[in-house]
Protein backbone atom coordinates (compact mmCIF):
# COMPACT_ATOMS: atom_id res chain seq x y z
CA UNK A 1 0.00 0.00 0.00
CA UNK A 2 1.10 3.44 -0.87
CA UNK A 3 0.44 6.95 0.36
CA UNK A 4 0.93 9.04 -2.69
CA UNK A 5 1.66 12.80 -1.93
CA UNK A 6 -1.49 14.03 -4.41
CA UNK A 7 -3.54 12.24 -1.92
CA UNK A 8 -2.02 14.58 1.11
CA UNK A 9 -4.21 17.38 1.83
CA UNK A 10 -4.04 19.70 4.91
CA UNK A 11 -7.29 20.68 6.80
CA UNK A 12 -9.51 17.84 5.56
CA UNK A 13 -10.71 14.39 6.15
CA UNK A 14 -13.10 11.62 6.23
CA UNK A 15 -16.07 11.54 8.11
CA UNK A 16 -18.58 8.44 8.63
CA UNK A 17 -15.88 5.69 7.45
CA UNK A 18 -13.39 5.23 10.67
CA UNK A 19 -13.12 1.80 11.71
CA UNK A 20 -10.57 2.31 14.25
CA UNK A 21 -8.89 5.20 16.28
CA UNK A 22 -6.10 5.41 17.78
CA UNK A 23 -3.27 7.82 19.60
CA UNK A 24 -0.24 8.21 18.18
CA UNK A 25 3.12 10.09 18.37
CA UNK A 26 3.04 11.74 14.90
CA UNK A 27 1.79 11.13 11.17
CA UNK A 28 4.81 8.28 10.60
CA UNK A 29 3.54 6.54 13.59
CA UNK A 30 -0.32 6.69 11.77
CA UNK A 31 0.78 5.69 8.75
CA UNK A 32 2.04 2.67 10.21
CA UNK A 33 -0.89 1.73 12.27
CA UNK A 34 -3.17 2.08 8.47
CA UNK A 35 -0.03 -0.21 6.96
CA UNK A 36 -0.56 -3.12 9.99
CA UNK A 37 -4.82 -3.27 9.57
CA UNK A 38 -5.90 -5.01 6.19
CA UNK A 39 -9.01 -3.14 6.16
CA UNK A 40 -7.55 0.59 6.70
CA UNK A 41 -6.61 2.68 2.92
CA UNK A 42 -6.70 6.08 4.43
CA UNK A 43 -5.93 7.93 7.32
CA UNK A 44 -7.27 11.18 9.08
CA UNK A 45 -4.55 12.67 10.97
CA UNK A 46 -5.36 15.33 13.77
CA UNK A 47 -2.27 17.29 15.68
CA UNK A 48 -3.35 18.48 18.75
CA UNK A 49 -0.60 20.98 19.94
CA UNK A 50 -2.10 21.67 23.25
CA UNK A 51 -1.35 18.23 24.02
CA UNK A 52 0.77 18.10 27.31
CA UNK A 53 1.54 14.41 26.09
CA UNK A 54 2.52 14.77 22.61
CA UNK A 55 -0.02 12.23 21.63
CA UNK A 56 -2.33 12.91 18.48
CA UNK A 57 -5.53 11.03 17.29
CA UNK A 58 -5.13 8.94 14.71
CA UNK A 59 -8.56 7.77 12.63
CA UNK A 60 -8.05 4.87 10.65
CA UNK A 61 -10.72 4.64 7.74
CA UNK A 62 -11.97 1.51 5.29
CA UNK A 63 -12.43 3.74 2.34
CA UNK A 64 -10.98 6.51 0.42
CA UNK A 65 -11.71 10.10 -0.73
CA UNK A 66 -12.49 8.64 -4.29
CA UNK A 67 -15.81 7.52 -3.95
CA UNK A 68 -16.91 9.40 -0.78
CA UNK A 69 -16.45 12.79 -2.04
CA UNK A 70 -19.22 14.59 -0.40
CA UNK A 71 -17.85 13.26 3.08
CA UNK A 72 -14.39 14.66 2.42
CA UNK A 73 -14.86 17.90 4.30
CA UNK A 74 -12.81 20.62 5.53
CA UNK A 75 -11.38 20.59 8.69
CA UNK A 76 -8.66 22.76 9.93
CA UNK A 77 -7.46 20.61 12.65
CA UNK A 78 -6.63 17.47 10.55
CA UNK A 79 -4.23 16.23 7.94
CA UNK A 80 -5.63 13.45 5.55
CA UNK A 81 -3.71 10.44 3.44
CA UNK A 82 -5.28 8.54 0.92
CA UNK A 83 -3.73 5.60 -0.46
CA UNK A 84 -3.30 4.12 -3.75
CA UNK A 85 -5.70 1.76 -4.51
CA UNK A 86 -3.71 -1.59 -6.14
CA UNK A 87 -6.63 -3.00 -7.06
CA UNK A 88 -7.54 -0.26 -10.14
CA UNK A 89 -5.33 -1.58 -12.78
CA UNK A 90 -5.82 -5.21 -13.41
CA UNK A 91 -8.50 -8.28 -12.35
CA UNK A 92 -5.71 -9.64 -10.37
CA UNK A 93 -8.62 -11.81 -8.44
CA UNK A 94 -10.44 -14.51 -10.02
CA UNK A 95 -13.97 -16.12 -9.60
CA UNK A 96 -15.59 -12.40 -8.58
CA UNK A 97 -13.07 -12.44 -5.87
CA UNK A 98 -13.09 -8.96 -4.09
CA UNK A 99 -9.93 -7.49 -4.45
CA UNK A 100 -9.15 -5.50 -1.40
CA UNK A 101 -6.09 -2.61 -0.81
CA UNK A 102 -3.48 -3.33 1.70
CA UNK A 103 -0.80 -3.95 3.59
CA UNK A 104 0.75 -6.97 1.77
CA UNK A 105 3.81 -7.52 -0.13
CA UNK A 106 1.91 -7.11 -3.47
CA UNK A 107 -0.11 -4.01 -2.59
CA UNK A 108 -3.23 -5.75 -2.12
CA UNK A 109 -5.13 -8.92 -1.45
CA UNK A 110 -7.88 -10.88 -2.72
CA UNK A 111 -11.09 -11.96 -0.79
CA UNK A 112 -12.50 -14.97 -2.29
CA UNK A 113 -16.29 -15.85 -2.35
CA UNK A 114 -17.40 -19.22 -0.40
CA UNK A 115 -16.23 -22.08 -2.66
CA UNK A 116 -12.90 -21.01 -3.42
CA UNK A 117 -9.20 -20.47 -2.33
CA UNK A 118 -5.96 -19.47 -2.85
CA UNK A 119 -3.84 -15.89 -3.08
CA UNK A 120 -6.05 -15.01 -5.95
CA UNK A 121 -9.34 -17.50 -5.09
CA UNK A 122 -8.51 -19.71 -8.49
CA UNK A 123 -8.81 -22.77 -6.60
CA UNK A 124 -12.04 -24.55 -6.07
CA UNK A 125 -12.22 -25.95 -2.54
CA UNK A 126 -13.74 -29.42 -2.46
CA UNK A 127 -16.70 -28.52 -0.49
CA UNK A 128 -17.83 -32.41 0.16
CA UNK A 129 -14.67 -32.05 2.90
CA UNK A 130 -15.17 -28.41 4.16
CA UNK A 131 -18.87 -28.57 4.79
CA UNK A 132 -19.14 -32.28 6.06
CA UNK A 133 -23.33 -33.10 7.12
CA UNK A 134 -24.01 -30.26 4.65
CA UNK A 135 -25.80 -33.67 2.75
CA UNK A 136 -28.16 -35.67 4.26
CA UNK A 137 -26.36 -39.46 5.67
CA UNK A 138 -28.75 -41.07 2.96
CA UNK A 139 -26.79 -38.99 0.32
CA UNK A 140 -23.82 -38.62 -1.91
CA UNK A 141 -22.23 -35.22 -1.88
CA UNK A 142 -20.75 -34.48 -5.56
CA UNK A 143 -18.14 -31.18 -5.56
CA UNK A 144 -18.59 -29.06 -8.31
CA UNK A 145 -17.35 -25.39 -9.58
CA UNK A 146 -17.57 -23.20 -6.77
CA UNK A 147 -20.62 -25.04 -5.06
CA UNK A 148 -21.81 -28.90 -4.45
CA UNK A 149 -24.87 -31.12 -5.22
CA UNK A 150 -26.24 -33.47 -2.49
CA UNK A 151 -27.51 -36.64 -4.92
CA UNK A 152 -30.71 -38.82 -2.88
CA UNK A 153 -29.14 -42.12 -2.57
CA UNK A 154 -31.77 -45.39 -4.48
CA UNK A 155 -34.69 -45.66 -2.04
CA UNK A 156 -34.90 -42.04 -0.63
CA UNK A 157 -36.43 -38.68 -2.01
CA UNK A 158 -35.64 -35.23 -1.29
CA UNK A 159 -33.76 -31.90 -1.45
CA UNK A 160 -29.72 -31.75 -1.22
CA UNK A 161 -30.22 -31.27 2.64
CA UNK A 162 -33.64 -33.47 3.90
CA UNK A 163 -34.38 -36.74 2.75
CA UNK A 164 -37.27 -38.50 3.18
CA UNK A 165 -37.48 -42.52 2.60
CA UNK A 166 -39.81 -43.81 0.01
CA UNK A 167 -41.19 -46.38 2.97
CA UNK A 168 -43.97 -44.82 5.10
CA UNK A 169 -41.63 -42.24 7.65
CA UNK A 170 -43.48 -40.65 10.42
CA UNK A 171 -42.96 -37.06 10.19
CA UNK A 172 -42.06 -36.01 14.23
CA UNK A 173 -41.92 -32.37 13.43
CA UNK A 174 -45.45 -32.41 12.08
CA UNK A 175 -46.93 -33.84 15.58
CA UNK A 176 -45.37 -33.39 19.69
CA UNK A 177 -41.95 -33.50 19.80
CA UNK A 178 -39.35 -32.78 21.87
CA UNK A 179 -37.65 -29.49 20.60
CA UNK A 180 -37.84 -26.43 22.95
CA UNK A 181 -40.01 -23.62 21.13
CA UNK A 182 -37.31 -21.56 19.98
CA UNK A 183 -35.49 -24.66 18.17
CA UNK A 184 -36.19 -25.72 14.71
CA UNK A 185 -37.42 -29.21 14.22
CA UNK A 186 -35.96 -31.60 11.71
CA UNK A 187 -37.57 -34.60 10.44
CA UNK A 188 -34.89 -38.03 9.65
CA UNK A 189 -35.25 -41.01 9.15
CA UNK A 190 -37.20 -43.01 11.76
CA UNK A 191 -36.29 -39.77 14.57
CA UNK A 192 -36.03 -36.09 14.42
CA UNK A 193 -33.03 -33.11 15.08
CA UNK A 194 -34.15 -30.19 17.15
CA UNK A 195 -31.31 -27.12 16.47
CA UNK A 196 -31.73 -24.02 18.69
CA UNK A 197 -32.92 -20.81 16.53
CA UNK A 198 -30.06 -18.12 15.74
CA UNK A 199 -30.43 -15.67 18.72
CA UNK A 200 -30.09 -18.82 21.70
CA UNK A 201 -28.04 -21.48 22.81
CA UNK A 202 -28.46 -25.21 23.82
CA UNK A 203 -29.07 -28.61 22.45
CA UNK A 204 -32.14 -27.96 21.05
CA UNK A 205 -34.14 -29.86 23.67
CA UNK A 206 -33.19 -26.52 25.50
CA UNK A 207 -32.81 -23.50 24.03
CA UNK A 208 -31.67 -19.91 26.30
CA UNK A 209 -31.50 -16.59 24.89
CA UNK A 210 -27.97 -15.33 23.93
CA UNK A 211 -27.50 -11.91 25.79
CA UNK A 212 -25.67 -10.61 22.37
CA UNK A 213 -24.19 -7.78 24.55
CA UNK A 214 -22.66 -9.73 26.88
CA UNK A 215 -21.33 -12.18 24.80
CA UNK A 216 -20.57 -9.76 21.76
CA UNK A 217 -19.77 -6.85 23.10
CA UNK A 218 -18.18 -5.32 19.75
CA UNK A 219 -21.46 -5.89 18.07
CA UNK A 220 -22.83 -2.18 18.41
CA UNK A 221 -20.35 0.92 17.89
CA UNK A 222 -18.45 2.28 21.25
CA UNK A 223 -20.57 5.13 21.09
CA UNK A 224 -24.08 3.17 21.02
CA UNK A 225 -26.39 1.69 23.54
CA UNK A 226 -26.82 -2.30 23.23
CA UNK A 227 -29.94 -3.77 24.22
CA UNK A 228 -30.53 -7.74 24.29
CA UNK A 229 -33.95 -8.57 22.31
CA UNK A 230 -35.12 -12.05 22.60
CA UNK A 231 -33.24 -14.09 19.71
CA UNK A 232 -31.31 -10.97 19.12
CA UNK A 233 -30.10 -6.99 19.96
CA UNK A 234 -31.07 -3.59 19.16
CA UNK A 235 -28.39 -0.96 18.70
CA UNK A 236 -28.58 2.97 19.76
CA UNK A 237 -26.89 5.86 19.51
CA UNK A 238 -25.99 7.38 22.47
CA UNK A 239 -27.30 11.00 22.70
CA UNK A 240 -25.10 13.69 20.93
CA UNK A 241 -24.60 10.76 18.03
CA UNK A 242 -26.51 9.87 15.18
CA UNK A 243 -26.32 6.74 12.89
CA UNK A 244 -27.67 3.21 12.73
CA UNK A 245 -25.98 2.06 16.19
CA UNK A 246 -23.25 0.04 14.80
CA UNK A 247 -21.55 3.24 13.11
CA UNK A 248 -22.37 6.54 15.40
CA UNK A 249 -21.35 10.05 14.43
CA UNK A 250 -20.92 13.16 16.70
CA UNK A 251 -23.67 15.71 15.96
CA UNK A 252 -22.67 19.05 15.78
CA UNK A 253 -25.18 20.71 17.74
CA UNK A 254 -23.65 24.07 17.08
CA UNK A 255 -23.79 23.81 13.75
CA UNK A 256 -26.21 26.36 11.87
CA UNK A 257 -26.87 23.86 8.49
CA UNK A 258 -29.73 22.18 11.11
CA UNK A 259 -32.97 23.37 10.45
CA UNK A 260 -33.87 22.96 14.07
CA UNK A 261 -31.85 24.86 16.67
CA UNK A 262 -29.98 21.73 18.30
CA UNK A 263 -28.54 23.65 21.20
CA UNK A 264 -29.61 26.07 24.03
CA UNK A 265 -27.28 28.33 24.48
CA UNK A 266 -27.89 32.38 25.17
CA UNK A 267 -28.32 34.35 22.06
CA UNK A 268 -25.73 35.91 23.23
CA UNK A 269 -23.57 32.86 24.12
CA UNK A 270 -21.04 31.15 22.02
CA UNK A 271 -21.68 27.56 21.30
CA UNK A 272 -18.73 25.00 21.15
CA UNK A 273 -19.27 21.52 20.40
CA UNK A 274 -17.92 18.00 22.14
CA UNK A 275 -18.37 14.19 21.59
CA UNK A 276 -21.72 13.99 22.53
CA UNK A 277 -22.69 17.34 23.87
CA UNK A 278 -21.47 20.61 23.39
CA UNK A 279 -20.41 23.72 25.65
CA UNK A 280 -22.00 27.46 25.88
CA UNK A 281 -20.19 30.36 26.93
CA UNK A 282 -21.23 34.03 27.35
CA UNK A 283 -19.87 36.24 24.99
CA UNK A 284 -17.65 39.08 26.09
CA UNK A 285 -19.23 41.72 28.15
CA UNK A 286 -22.03 39.29 29.76
CA UNK A 287 -22.24 36.83 32.61
CA UNK A 288 -23.65 33.81 32.68
CA UNK A 289 -24.06 29.90 32.40
CA UNK A 290 -24.00 30.77 28.76
CA UNK A 291 -27.86 29.31 29.11
CA UNK A 292 -28.60 32.59 30.10
CA UNK A 293 -26.28 35.68 29.62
Amino acid sequence: MVFPDYYFFAERCLVNHTIEKKLVNNLDDCELMCYLNDDCVSLNFKKDPEDEEPLHICELNNATHLKYDSEFTTDADFYYRGSKNACDKSPYCKNNATCQSGFTLKGYRCLCPPGFEGEYCEMDTDKCEVFIGKCHMEATCNNTHGSYVCICKSGFIGDRHIVQATVNNIDECKGNHSCHEDANCTNTNGSHVCDCQPGYTGNGQNCTDIDECLTYPDKCHVNALCKNTHGSHVCTCKPGYTGDGRNCTDIDECSEAHTVKMNNCHPNASCTNTQGSYNCSCNPKYIGNGLKC
